[in-house]
Protein backbone atom coordinates (compact mmCIF):
# COMPACT_ATOMS: atom_id res chain seq x y z
CA UNK A 1 0.00 0.00 0.00
CA UNK A 2 1.25 3.60 -1.15
CA UNK A 3 0.87 4.95 3.00
CA UNK A 4 2.95 2.14 4.68
CA UNK A 5 5.44 1.73 2.15
CA UNK A 6 5.96 5.82 1.73
CA UNK A 7 7.07 6.05 5.54
CA UNK A 8 8.50 3.06 5.82
CA UNK A 9 10.23 3.96 2.42
CA UNK A 10 11.51 7.46 4.44
CA UNK A 11 12.56 5.63 7.71
CA UNK A 12 14.87 7.87 9.34
CA UNK A 13 14.73 11.61 9.88
CA UNK A 14 16.84 13.93 12.37
CA UNK A 15 15.53 16.41 14.44
CA UNK A 16 15.81 18.81 17.35
CA UNK A 17 15.02 18.26 21.19
CA UNK A 18 13.43 20.51 23.44
CA UNK A 19 15.19 23.23 25.25
CA UNK A 20 16.66 22.61 28.72
CA UNK A 21 19.33 23.96 30.49
CA UNK A 22 22.60 22.84 29.54
CA UNK A 23 23.79 21.45 32.05
CA UNK A 24 24.99 18.55 30.39
CA UNK A 25 26.36 15.81 32.67
CA UNK A 26 25.18 11.83 32.07
CA UNK A 27 22.10 12.22 34.41
CA UNK A 28 20.95 15.03 32.15
CA UNK A 29 21.33 12.73 29.11
CA UNK A 30 19.29 9.94 30.69
CA UNK A 31 16.57 12.06 31.89
CA UNK A 32 16.16 13.86 28.35
CA UNK A 33 16.11 10.54 26.57
CA UNK A 34 13.63 8.75 29.37
CA UNK A 35 11.05 11.36 29.06
CA UNK A 36 11.20 11.30 25.11
CA UNK A 37 11.30 7.82 25.10
CA UNK A 38 8.33 7.52 27.02
CA UNK A 39 6.40 10.16 25.31
CA UNK A 40 7.05 9.58 21.65
CA UNK A 41 8.18 5.68 21.46
CA UNK A 42 5.12 3.52 19.47
CA UNK A 43 6.22 0.71 21.70
CA UNK A 44 6.79 2.26 24.99
CA UNK A 45 3.38 1.21 26.29
CA UNK A 46 3.12 -2.39 24.85
CA UNK A 47 6.44 -3.29 26.34
CA UNK A 48 5.41 -1.55 29.78
CA UNK A 49 2.00 -3.69 29.29
CA UNK A 50 3.55 -7.13 29.09
CA UNK A 51 6.76 -6.84 31.81
CA UNK A 52 5.06 -4.77 33.87
CA UNK A 53 5.76 -1.23 36.05
CA UNK A 54 7.36 -2.71 38.94
CA UNK A 55 9.84 -3.51 36.63
CA UNK A 56 10.59 -0.61 34.70
CA UNK A 57 10.74 1.03 38.24
CA UNK A 58 13.71 -1.33 39.01
CA UNK A 59 15.21 -1.20 35.47
CA UNK A 60 15.42 2.86 36.32
CA UNK A 61 16.46 2.39 39.55
CA UNK A 62 19.67 0.40 38.44
CA UNK A 63 20.24 2.66 35.44
CA UNK A 64 20.09 5.76 37.28
CA UNK A 65 22.96 4.35 39.52
CA UNK A 66 25.11 3.78 36.68
CA UNK A 67 24.57 6.65 34.85
CA UNK A 68 25.48 8.55 38.44
CA UNK A 69 28.76 6.83 38.15
CA UNK A 70 29.52 6.83 34.35
CA UNK A 71 33.02 8.95 33.76
CA UNK A 72 32.81 9.63 30.20
CA UNK A 73 30.37 9.79 26.85
CA UNK A 74 31.45 6.63 26.05
CA UNK A 75 30.85 5.20 28.92
CA UNK A 76 27.51 7.23 29.31
CA UNK A 77 26.20 5.95 26.21
CA UNK A 78 26.54 2.21 27.04
CA UNK A 79 24.36 2.76 29.89
CA UNK A 80 21.69 4.66 28.23
CA UNK A 81 21.96 2.03 25.54
CA UNK A 82 21.14 -0.82 28.43
CA UNK A 83 18.06 1.00 29.49
CA UNK A 84 16.65 1.02 25.71
CA UNK A 85 17.33 -2.82 25.73
CA UNK A 86 14.85 -3.28 27.95
CA UNK A 87 11.90 -2.58 25.49
CA UNK A 88 13.85 -4.03 22.22
CA UNK A 89 17.06 -5.20 20.61
CA UNK A 90 16.47 -3.65 17.45
CA UNK A 91 14.80 -0.76 15.93
CA UNK A 92 16.70 1.36 18.99
CA UNK A 93 19.78 3.47 19.13
CA UNK A 94 21.91 6.12 21.25
CA UNK A 95 24.71 6.63 19.84
CA UNK A 96 27.52 9.86 20.73
CA UNK A 97 28.03 12.52 18.66
CA UNK A 98 31.37 13.54 17.64
CA UNK A 99 30.99 17.37 17.52
CA UNK A 100 31.86 20.29 19.90
CA UNK A 101 29.27 21.55 22.04
CA UNK A 102 27.27 24.07 20.46
CA UNK A 103 27.73 23.54 16.73
CA UNK A 104 28.10 20.63 14.49
CA UNK A 105 31.67 21.05 13.59
CA UNK A 106 34.13 17.42 14.42
CA UNK A 107 35.77 18.34 17.09
CA UNK A 108 39.81 18.25 16.67
CA UNK A 109 41.42 15.37 16.51
CA UNK A 110 43.90 14.87 19.61
CA UNK A 111 47.57 13.85 19.50
CA UNK A 112 48.60 10.64 20.70
CA UNK A 113 51.07 9.96 23.42
CA UNK A 114 52.35 7.50 21.49
CA UNK A 115 55.06 6.81 24.40
CA UNK A 116 52.14 6.25 27.34
CA UNK A 117 50.60 3.88 24.96
CA UNK A 118 53.60 1.69 24.50
CA UNK A 119 54.33 1.52 28.01
CA UNK A 120 51.01 0.44 28.55
CA UNK A 121 50.79 -2.43 26.63
CA UNK A 122 54.36 -3.56 27.07
CA UNK A 123 54.05 -5.97 28.87
CA UNK A 124 51.07 -8.14 26.70
CA UNK A 125 51.55 -11.81 26.34
CA UNK A 126 54.46 -12.84 23.66
CA UNK A 127 55.21 -15.48 21.98
CA UNK A 128 58.12 -16.02 19.95
CA UNK A 129 58.73 -17.47 16.81
CA UNK A 130 61.04 -18.23 14.48
CA UNK A 131 59.74 -17.01 11.51
CA UNK A 132 62.05 -18.76 8.78
CA UNK A 133 61.97 -22.12 10.65
CA UNK A 134 57.87 -21.61 10.57
CA UNK A 135 57.64 -21.12 6.83
CA UNK A 136 59.66 -23.77 6.77
CA UNK A 137 57.60 -26.14 8.76
CA UNK A 138 54.69 -25.27 7.61
CA UNK A 139 55.66 -25.30 3.63
CA UNK A 140 56.92 -29.42 4.49
CA UNK A 141 53.66 -29.97 6.68
CA UNK A 142 51.50 -32.79 5.34
CA UNK A 143 47.99 -31.74 6.60
CA UNK A 144 46.17 -28.61 7.01
CA UNK A 145 44.87 -26.83 10.22
CA UNK A 146 44.91 -23.14 11.47
CA UNK A 147 48.32 -23.22 11.25
CA UNK A 148 49.55 -20.95 8.92
CA UNK A 149 50.66 -17.02 8.69
CA UNK A 150 47.70 -14.90 8.16
CA UNK A 151 46.20 -11.21 6.62
CA UNK A 152 43.86 -8.95 8.99
CA UNK A 153 45.16 -5.64 7.35
CA UNK A 154 47.10 -3.72 9.00
CA UNK A 155 48.30 -6.66 10.78
CA UNK A 156 50.05 -9.94 9.74
CA UNK A 157 49.49 -13.09 12.02
CA UNK A 158 51.35 -16.18 12.62
CA UNK A 159 48.89 -18.96 14.39
CA UNK A 160 50.86 -21.41 16.15
CA UNK A 161 49.20 -24.85 17.89
CA UNK A 162 49.68 -24.78 21.44
CA UNK A 163 49.16 -27.17 23.96
CA UNK A 164 45.30 -25.89 24.83
CA UNK A 165 44.89 -24.66 21.13
CA UNK A 166 45.67 -21.91 18.97
CA UNK A 167 47.46 -18.71 19.41
CA UNK A 168 47.71 -16.15 16.81
CA UNK A 169 51.18 -13.88 17.27
CA UNK A 170 51.81 -10.61 15.27
CA UNK A 171 54.75 -10.88 13.20
CA UNK A 172 54.26 -7.01 11.95
CA UNK A 173 54.83 -4.16 14.37
CA UNK A 174 51.47 -1.75 14.10
CA UNK A 175 52.99 1.05 16.49
CA UNK A 176 51.71 2.42 19.05
CA UNK A 177 49.19 0.05 20.13
CA UNK A 178 50.63 -3.55 19.21
CA UNK A 179 54.57 -4.63 19.18
CA UNK A 180 55.57 -7.76 16.96
CA UNK A 181 55.58 -11.37 19.17
CA UNK A 182 52.48 -10.18 20.89
CA UNK A 183 49.63 -12.59 20.93
CA UNK A 184 46.39 -10.74 18.99
CA UNK A 185 44.37 -13.89 18.87
CA UNK A 186 43.47 -17.10 20.77
CA UNK A 187 41.85 -20.50 19.59
CA UNK A 188 40.68 -22.11 22.90
CA UNK A 189 38.82 -25.21 23.40
CA UNK A 190 36.13 -25.21 25.95
CA UNK A 191 34.87 -28.68 26.34
CA UNK A 192 34.17 -30.09 23.13
CA UNK A 193 34.13 -26.60 21.09
CA UNK A 194 36.66 -24.05 19.53
CA UNK A 195 36.00 -20.92 20.54
CA UNK A 196 37.67 -17.25 19.22
CA UNK A 197 39.22 -14.95 20.92
CA UNK A 198 40.44 -11.54 19.71
CA UNK A 199 41.73 -8.44 21.21
CA UNK A 200 41.17 -5.00 20.07
CA UNK A 201 43.44 -2.37 18.68
CA UNK A 202 43.15 -0.88 22.84
CA UNK A 203 43.72 -4.70 23.56
CA UNK A 204 40.37 -5.43 24.87
CA UNK A 205 38.42 -8.48 24.33
CA UNK A 206 36.47 -8.57 21.37
CA UNK A 207 32.91 -9.34 22.30
CA UNK A 208 32.40 -12.10 19.60
CA UNK A 209 33.70 -15.84 20.40
CA UNK A 210 32.75 -16.79 16.77
CA UNK A 211 35.45 -19.40 14.94
CA UNK A 212 34.90 -20.07 11.64
CA UNK A 213 36.79 -21.82 8.79
CA UNK A 214 35.82 -21.18 5.33
CA UNK A 215 37.62 -22.95 2.92
CA UNK A 216 41.10 -24.27 3.21
CA UNK A 217 42.03 -19.55 3.13
CA UNK A 218 39.70 -18.23 5.10
CA UNK A 219 39.36 -17.40 8.67
CA UNK A 220 36.93 -15.79 10.81
CA UNK A 221 38.46 -15.25 14.90
CA UNK A 222 36.29 -13.13 17.25
CA UNK A 223 34.76 -11.28 14.18
CA UNK A 224 38.24 -10.47 13.13
CA UNK A 225 38.46 -11.53 9.04
CA UNK A 226 41.83 -13.60 7.93
CA UNK A 227 43.31 -14.66 4.45
CA UNK A 228 45.93 -17.62 4.53
CA UNK A 229 49.17 -16.22 2.78
CA UNK A 230 51.11 -19.33 3.91
CA UNK A 231 51.20 -21.99 2.96
CA UNK A 232 50.00 -21.09 -0.35
CA UNK A 233 46.89 -23.80 -0.97
CA UNK A 234 43.91 -23.57 -4.16
CA UNK A 235 40.81 -21.48 -3.06
CA UNK A 236 37.35 -23.88 -3.74
CA UNK A 237 35.15 -22.54 -6.48
CA UNK A 238 32.07 -22.65 -3.32
CA UNK A 239 34.34 -20.45 -1.07
CA UNK A 240 34.98 -18.10 -4.00
CA UNK A 241 31.66 -18.21 -4.82
CA UNK A 242 30.26 -17.66 -1.24
CA UNK A 243 32.74 -14.37 -1.06
CA UNK A 244 31.68 -12.85 -3.60
CA UNK A 245 27.83 -12.89 -2.87
CA UNK A 246 29.13 -12.05 1.27
CA UNK A 247 30.67 -8.68 0.01
CA UNK A 248 28.37 -7.41 -3.17
CA UNK A 249 27.06 -4.73 -2.67
CA UNK A 250 24.67 -5.06 -5.58
CA UNK A 251 22.11 -8.06 -6.34
CA UNK A 252 22.87 -10.17 -9.03
CA UNK A 253 21.42 -13.70 -10.55
CA UNK A 254 23.66 -16.33 -11.22
CA UNK A 255 22.31 -19.93 -13.10
CA UNK A 256 24.08 -22.81 -10.75
CA UNK A 257 22.88 -25.34 -13.85
CA UNK A 258 19.96 -26.30 -16.07
CA UNK A 259 17.67 -26.29 -13.19
CA UNK A 260 18.55 -24.00 -10.60
CA UNK A 261 18.87 -20.40 -10.33
CA UNK A 262 20.50 -18.07 -7.95
CA UNK A 263 19.29 -14.56 -6.70
CA UNK A 264 21.61 -12.42 -4.06
CA UNK A 265 20.27 -9.74 -2.97
CA UNK A 266 22.20 -8.03 -0.06
CA UNK A 267 19.91 -5.06 0.76
CA UNK A 268 16.42 -3.71 0.30
CA UNK A 269 17.62 -0.23 0.74
CA UNK A 270 15.25 2.16 -1.68
CA UNK A 271 18.62 2.90 -3.79
CA UNK A 272 18.46 -0.83 -4.74
CA UNK A 273 14.37 -0.67 -5.73
CA UNK A 274 15.87 0.20 -9.41
CA UNK A 275 18.77 -2.43 -9.58
CA UNK A 276 16.54 -4.60 -8.31
CA UNK A 277 13.87 -4.13 -10.88
CA UNK A 278 16.84 -4.34 -13.49
CA UNK A 279 18.44 -7.48 -12.62
CA UNK A 280 14.51 -8.88 -12.69
CA UNK A 281 13.85 -7.35 -16.29
CA UNK A 282 17.17 -8.59 -17.63
CA UNK A 283 16.66 -12.42 -16.00
CA UNK A 284 12.98 -12.40 -16.86
CA UNK A 285 13.00 -15.18 -19.25
CA UNK A 286 15.51 -17.50 -17.65
CA UNK A 287 13.29 -16.81 -14.40
CA UNK A 288 10.05 -17.90 -16.37
CA UNK A 289 11.81 -21.05 -17.80
CA UNK A 290 13.92 -22.25 -14.51
CA UNK A 291 12.72 -24.91 -12.10
CA UNK A 292 14.30 -23.67 -9.16
CA UNK A 293 15.05 -20.45 -8.01
CA UNK A 294 17.45 -19.65 -4.74
CA UNK A 295 16.78 -16.18 -3.61
CA UNK A 296 19.63 -15.22 -1.04
CA UNK A 297 18.96 -12.66 1.48
CA UNK A 298 21.73 -13.54 4.15
CA UNK A 299 22.85 -10.48 5.75
CA UNK A 300 19.66 -8.34 4.36
CA UNK A 301 19.09 -5.64 7.06
CA UNK A 302 15.75 -3.99 5.52
CA UNK A 303 15.09 -0.69 3.79
CA UNK A 304 12.09 -0.57 1.77
CA UNK A 305 9.16 -2.50 0.71
CA UNK A 306 9.28 -0.73 -2.88
CA UNK A 307 12.38 -2.49 -3.32
CA UNK A 308 10.72 -5.97 -3.19
CA UNK A 309 7.85 -5.33 -4.57
CA UNK A 310 8.56 -6.95 -7.86
CA UNK A 311 9.78 -10.13 -6.67
CA UNK A 312 6.85 -11.02 -5.06
CA UNK A 313 5.09 -11.84 -8.76
CA UNK A 314 7.82 -14.72 -9.27
CA UNK A 315 6.32 -16.27 -5.72
CA UNK A 316 3.48 -15.96 -5.61
CA UNK A 317 0.74 -18.90 -5.77
CA UNK A 318 -2.56 -16.83 -3.84
CA UNK A 319 -3.51 -13.64 -2.36
CA UNK A 320 -0.96 -12.38 -0.13
CA UNK A 321 -2.25 -11.22 3.26
CA UNK A 322 -1.58 -7.99 4.67
CA UNK A 323 -1.25 -6.18 8.00
CA UNK A 324 -0.82 -2.63 8.16
CA UNK A 325 0.57 -0.42 11.28
CA UNK A 326 -0.41 2.25 13.74
CA UNK A 327 1.45 5.61 14.39
CA UNK A 328 1.54 7.30 17.80
CA UNK A 329 0.70 10.50 17.24
CA UNK A 330 2.65 13.00 18.96
CA UNK A 331 3.68 16.59 18.25
CA UNK A 332 7.11 15.61 17.73
CA UNK A 333 6.46 12.94 15.76
CA UNK A 334 4.21 14.47 13.65
CA UNK A 335 6.48 17.43 12.63
CA UNK A 336 8.16 14.96 10.32
CA UNK A 337 5.30 15.11 8.06
CA UNK A 338 5.61 18.81 8.15
CA UNK A 339 9.42 18.54 6.82
CA UNK A 340 8.31 15.93 4.11
CA UNK A 341 6.52 18.71 2.28
CA UNK A 342 8.65 21.59 3.48
CA UNK A 343 12.71 20.73 4.04
CA UNK A 344 14.57 21.28 0.46
CA UNK A 345 15.97 17.68 0.00
CA UNK A 346 12.10 16.53 -0.52
CA UNK A 347 11.12 18.95 -2.58
CA UNK A 348 11.64 16.51 -5.45
CA UNK A 349 11.37 13.22 -3.80
CA UNK A 350 6.96 13.07 -3.81
CA UNK A 351 4.39 13.52 -6.76
CA UNK A 352 2.05 16.47 -5.87
CA UNK A 353 -0.48 13.12 -4.95
CA UNK A 354 1.86 12.13 -1.81
CA UNK A 355 1.93 15.60 -1.06
CA UNK A 356 -1.47 15.50 -0.95
CA UNK A 357 -1.63 12.49 0.98
CA UNK A 358 1.29 13.79 3.32
CA UNK A 359 -0.85 16.71 4.38
CA UNK A 360 -3.89 15.32 4.87
CA UNK A 361 -2.37 12.67 7.17
CA UNK A 362 -0.63 15.51 9.14
CA UNK A 363 -4.15 17.12 9.61
CA UNK A 364 -5.49 13.85 10.73
CA UNK A 365 -2.34 12.85 13.37
CA UNK A 366 -3.19 16.50 14.80
CA UNK A 367 -6.74 15.99 15.64
CA UNK A 368 -5.60 12.39 17.93
CA UNK A 369 -2.96 13.74 20.02
CA UNK A 370 -1.51 11.08 22.17
CA UNK A 371 -3.67 8.20 20.22
CA UNK A 372 -2.59 5.68 17.77
CA UNK A 373 -3.54 6.46 14.20
CA UNK A 374 -4.03 3.92 11.33
CA UNK A 375 -3.35 5.94 8.07
CA UNK A 376 -3.67 3.64 5.29
CA UNK A 377 -6.43 2.26 3.48
CA UNK A 378 -9.23 -0.35 4.79
CA UNK A 379 -7.22 -3.62 5.35
CA UNK A 380 -8.86 -6.11 3.94
CA UNK A 381 -7.35 -9.22 5.52
CA UNK A 382 -6.09 -10.04 2.06
CA UNK A 383 -5.49 -9.17 -1.38
CA UNK A 384 -8.53 -10.14 -2.75
CA UNK A 385 -9.44 -7.71 -5.25
CA UNK A 386 -6.08 -7.76 -6.94
CA UNK A 387 -6.07 -9.96 -10.26
CA UNK A 388 -3.01 -12.04 -10.63
CA UNK A 389 -1.68 -14.82 -13.16
CA UNK A 390 0.48 -17.32 -11.46
CA UNK A 391 3.31 -18.19 -12.91
CA UNK A 392 4.26 -21.53 -13.60
CA UNK A 393 8.25 -20.94 -13.30
CA UNK A 394 9.91 -21.24 -10.93
CA UNK A 395 8.15 -24.40 -9.23
CA UNK A 396 10.20 -23.85 -6.12
CA UNK A 397 11.95 -21.56 -4.94
CA UNK A 398 14.40 -21.73 -1.56
CA UNK A 399 14.91 -18.44 0.65
CA UNK A 400 18.55 -18.09 2.84
CA UNK A 401 17.78 -16.72 5.59
CA UNK A 402 19.83 -15.73 8.50
CA UNK A 403 19.92 -13.92 12.05
CA UNK A 404 20.86 -10.84 10.33
CA UNK A 405 17.67 -10.16 8.47
CA UNK A 406 15.51 -8.08 9.92
CA UNK A 407 13.14 -4.83 9.48
CA UNK A 408 11.54 -4.63 5.62
CA UNK A 409 14.01 -7.90 4.75
CA UNK A 410 11.43 -9.61 7.62
CA UNK A 411 8.31 -7.82 5.47
CA UNK A 412 9.54 -9.60 2.33
CA UNK A 413 9.78 -12.72 3.94
CA UNK A 414 6.35 -12.72 5.99
CA UNK A 415 4.53 -11.97 2.60
CA UNK A 416 6.72 -14.93 0.79
CA UNK A 417 5.82 -17.67 3.32
CA UNK A 418 2.35 -17.00 1.81
CA UNK A 419 3.36 -19.10 -0.90
CA UNK A 420 2.75 -22.46 -1.59
CA UNK A 421 6.00 -23.02 -3.51
CA UNK A 422 8.62 -21.19 -0.79
CA UNK A 423 10.78 -22.97 1.46
CA UNK A 424 12.95 -21.03 4.15
CA UNK A 425 16.41 -22.31 5.13
CA UNK A 426 19.01 -21.24 7.53
CA UNK A 427 18.25 -19.32 10.85
CA UNK A 428 15.54 -17.38 12.92
CA UNK A 429 16.10 -13.61 11.32
CA UNK A 430 16.83 -10.76 13.82
CA UNK A 431 12.98 -10.08 14.87
CA UNK A 432 12.55 -6.07 14.33
CA UNK A 433 9.47 -6.09 12.42
CA UNK A 434 6.72 -5.07 15.11
CA UNK A 435 7.82 -1.58 16.43
CA UNK A 436 9.14 -0.03 13.15
CA UNK A 437 9.38 3.12 11.26
CA UNK A 438 12.18 4.50 12.83
CA UNK A 439 13.02 8.17 13.47
CA UNK A 440 15.85 9.76 15.35
CA UNK A 441 16.58 13.47 17.36
CA UNK A 442 19.83 15.01 18.80
CA UNK A 443 19.30 16.02 22.53
CA UNK A 444 19.41 19.57 23.82
CA UNK A 445 23.29 19.36 24.50
CA UNK A 446 23.78 18.24 20.68
CA UNK A 447 26.22 15.37 22.48
CA UNK A 448 23.83 12.08 21.73
CA UNK A 449 21.44 10.96 18.87
CA UNK A 450 18.07 9.04 19.94
CA UNK A 451 16.66 6.24 17.50
CA UNK A 452 13.42 5.10 18.32
CA UNK A 453 10.14 4.34 16.80
CA UNK A 454 6.82 6.06 15.42
CA UNK A 455 4.42 3.23 14.47
CA UNK A 456 3.32 -0.26 15.95
CA UNK A 457 2.08 -3.37 13.77
CA UNK A 458 -1.84 -4.46 14.15
CA UNK A 459 -0.28 -7.82 14.47
CA UNK A 460 0.78 -7.32 17.83
CA UNK A 461 0.05 -9.15 20.57
CA UNK A 462 -1.29 -11.86 18.48
CA UNK A 463 1.76 -12.12 16.51
CA UNK A 464 4.96 -11.10 17.95
CA UNK A 465 8.06 -10.95 15.93
CA UNK A 466 10.40 -8.47 18.03
CA UNK A 467 13.58 -10.07 19.46
CA UNK A 468 11.69 -13.49 18.37
CA UNK A 469 12.36 -13.51 14.68
CA UNK A 470 10.86 -15.71 11.93
CA UNK A 471 12.03 -19.11 11.90
CA UNK A 472 13.00 -21.55 8.48
CA UNK A 473 11.08 -24.09 7.19
CA UNK A 474 14.84 -26.04 7.22
CA UNK A 475 17.32 -25.21 9.94
CA UNK A 476 20.88 -24.93 9.09
CA UNK A 477 23.00 -25.41 11.97
CA UNK A 478 26.23 -24.22 12.80
CA UNK A 479 27.72 -27.87 11.22
CA UNK A 480 27.25 -26.63 7.39
CA UNK A 481 29.77 -23.78 7.01
CA UNK A 482 28.29 -20.68 5.41
CA UNK A 483 29.78 -21.53 2.16
CA UNK A 484 28.24 -24.84 1.62
CA UNK A 485 25.03 -23.54 2.76
CA UNK A 486 23.49 -22.97 -1.31
CA UNK A 487 24.30 -26.45 -2.05
CA UNK A 488 22.49 -27.83 0.70
CA UNK A 489 19.49 -25.51 -0.60
CA UNK A 490 20.18 -26.60 -3.97
CA UNK A 491 20.47 -30.45 -3.35
CA UNK A 492 16.95 -30.19 -1.60
CA UNK A 493 15.27 -28.39 -4.18
CA UNK A 494 16.63 -30.90 -6.96
CA UNK A 495 15.44 -34.04 -4.60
Amino acid sequence: MFTRRLLTFCLLFIGTGFAYGQDCTCSTAFQWMKKTFEENDAGFTYILSIKGRAAYDYHNLKIQEKVNVARSREECRLVLQEWLRFFRKGHVYIKALETEKGNETPAPAQQLDTLSIKNQFKEWPRLQIDLPEFEKYLSNKKTQDFEGIWDFPPYKIAIKKTENGYKGVLINKVSPYWESGQIKLEIIREGNELKGVGYMRDHSKAKSDQLESIGQNYLQVAGFWLKRLAPVLPTETEVQDYLTSLNTKSPFIKQLDKNTLYFRIPSFDPSQKKVIDSVLNANDKILSTMPNLIIDIRGNGGGSDFSFSNIIPYLKTNPISTVGVEYLSTSMNNKRMLDFLNKPEYKTFFSNEQKEWIKKSYDTLQKHLGEFVYLNEPIKGKEAEESFTKKVYPRQVGIIIDGDVGSTAEQFVLAAKQSKKVKFFGTPTFGALDISNMYSIKDPCNEYELGYCLSRSKRIPQYILDDRGLQPDYFISNEVPGFKWVTYVKQILEQ
